[in-house]
């Protein structure tokens, strides 16, 4: 007999989720269905960092990407259930509506702490263990008799009040979260809801409720974004070839083929960085091979690390394509590639990336 739990948490996993939880439903009145189920993904380390500052339109555009990703996850989810004859119900974006409230029938957030993901913080969001609050999340709704996990029993927070202390509003209350608390009382949501406003709509000029600072300083977020960084090795000078890389393609974005515009930088021995945007044609340069031909130009021949971007504002790390793996894998092996992986930044060698590499005699 199929085991239905572990067949869709598979699903959800290979997905895209990194987080899932199975929460029961069965004891609310306001929920049809028996259960529910959150999934979550993990926001960029680096976008993390940003918003200490301020919002930033990348953060903004992320926000959007991850949604998509997150629709997309519970959709399959959807349909594996449906497939299987039960019934099922995805809380996608264009489904979920939010009242004069500013609340939605059936939070996600709160399926999540019944499924164990995690609790409410003490700035009203859902916090991990494993992430912090640097998270996206959604849920989607079943009669399917799956697997309950334990649900949160409250707030882990502790006497920790760093996100009341840097709220730009001045909303957060200090309050300890316990099951079935109401919102009121952790966040005065409309001192919020305009302060957001007012901070997106002056750092990047997009009118939109985001902020971000009050999950970007907790102590949970800091956890993951210090063991990102172990496990990956990133350091300052990584940040600053990525921003390199930002900084090009958006002092020459190319409005007539901005499909294809991307910008590379590479940091050779001495220290210094070189970089490059790609040269759009029928056989056109690739923006990594324009930065190395640069270095080169200029004498050097080691090359410590590499990376490549794309979109208008620079803001999606992208991995070099077969060409440049070949280019990087002849001129420098042992290069450093910053790359993308679930959801993250790390680091990996050129010649790592191109197995049964071509090489000539």
């Amino acid at each position: 007999m199929e085991n239905i739990t572990k067949g869709l948490k598979e699903l959800l996993y290979n997905k895209g989720a990194v987080l899932v939880g199975i929460a029961d439903m069965s004891h609310r009145d306001d929920c049809q269905y028996k259960r529910g189920v959150a999934v979550a993904v993990p926001l960029p380390v680096e976008l993390v960092i940003q918003l200490k500052s301020a919002p930033t339109e990348e953060y903004y555009n992320m926000y959007h990407t991850l949604n998509n990703k997150l629709n997309d996850i519970v959709s399959a989810g959807e349909k594996y259930l449906l497939d299987r004859g039960y019934k099922s119900y995805a809380q996608t974006t264009d489904r979920v509506k939010i009242n004069e409230n500013r609340i939605s029938e059936l939070p996600h957030k709160t399926v999540a702490t019944m499924a164990g993901i995690g609790w409410i913080g003490k700035n009203c969001l859902l916090v991990t263990k494993e992430y912090g609050c640097a998270i996206r999340i959604s849920s989607l709704l079943t009669d399917a008799p799956l697997e309950a996990d334990i649900p949160a029993g409250g707030s882990l927070c502790g006497n920790c009040s760093i996100c009341v202390d840097k709220c730009p509003a001045s909303a957060l209350k200090n309050t300890l979260w316990a099951p079935g608390m109401k919102r009121e009382n952790i966040v005065d949501v409309e001192k919020c809801y305009e302060k957001q406003i007012e901070i997106m709509k002056r750092e990047t000029g997009i009118e939109a409720d985001l902020c971000g600072k009050c999950f970007a300083v907790c102590r949970y977020t800091k956890e993951y974004i210090d063991r990102y960084k172990r496990e990956n090795l990133l350091n300052e000078g990584d940040e600053e070839l990525i921003k390199a890389a930002s900084d090009v393609i958006k002092r020459n974005y190319d409005y007539k083929y901005e499909n294809h515009t991307v910008g590379a930088a590479v940091r050779c021995r001495n220290g210094k960085i070189y970089i490059g945007v790609n040269v759009y044609s029928l056989h056109g340069a690739c923006a990594e091979q324009v930065a190395i031909g640069a270095a080169i130009t200029d004498g050097q021949r080691e090359f410590l690390s590499i990376v490549a971007v794309r979109g208008k504002n620079g803001d999606e790390i992208i991995p070099p394509c077969g060409n440049c793996r070949q280019m990087l894998s002849d001129y420098a092996p042992e290069c450093e590639v910053i790359v993308m992986e679930n959801g993250g930044v790390k680091k990996v060698r050129a010649r790592d990336l191109l197995p049964y590499l071509y090489s000539v005699e």
